[in-house]
């Protein structure tokens, strides 16, 4: 009573550290806040050459032959012009690109400006209107036309007396029914 059982299997010593052992960082966090990377541009590769170009300008050089126009296109290097390179101007110390937005107003949104202005116009909201709307009278066409006219026919039936035998008519009802 009191021991552990017998281990089945044989363990490490008591000094063994089970895990992945973690490698310390190279720099820590006071030298990453610290320093800062300064951008630096990628390099763009070199545009395929333009032989169209290169073809022309060896005809006029006279290289008509293999030979020749080798030796041409290995001393004149023309270059396709990509998009990025046509428009491009350089203008020194000037950075040219899309500015960034405006900056967020701070002072307005501590004092709560825009919360007094959307109180103040919460009531134009529920405010009646009182422009009166102008109605279009609807287009006229014979389906609409018929449609009416039944309408106004239906309205003008008067309501035909019910059907009673001749020798009942002049009796009065015992009973009082809703009916006109």
């Amino acid at each position: 009573m009191g021991k552990p059982k017998p281990s089945t299997i044989n363990l490490p010593p008591k000094d063994y550290i089970y895990g992945k052992k973690l490698n310390p960082d190279k720099e820590g966090v006071g030298a990453l806040i610290s320093s800062w990377a300064v951008h630096s541009s990628s390099k763009v590769p070199a545009a395929d050459k333009d032989f169209r170009k290169l073809n022309a300008l060896s005809i006029t050089e006279g290289a008509c032959t293999s030979a020749t126009q080798r030796k041409f296109r290995n001393t004149v290097n023309v270059r396709i012009k990509s998009a990025s390179q046509k428009g491009k101007i350089s203008v020194p110390d000037m950075t040219f690109g899309v500015e960034n937005r405006p900056s967020t107003p701070i002072k307005a949104i501590m004092g709560n400006f825009y919360g007094e202005y959307a109180a103040e116009n919460l009531g134009n909201n529920y405010a009646p209107k009182t422009a009166t709307r102008n109605i279009l009278s609807a287009r006229s066409t014979l389906g609409f036309n018929k449609r009416n006219e039944a309408i106004r026919n239906s309205m003008d039936i008067q309501e035909k007396n019910l059907f009673k035998l001749k020798k009942y008519s002049s009796v009065k009802a015992k009973t009082e029914t809703r009916r006109k």
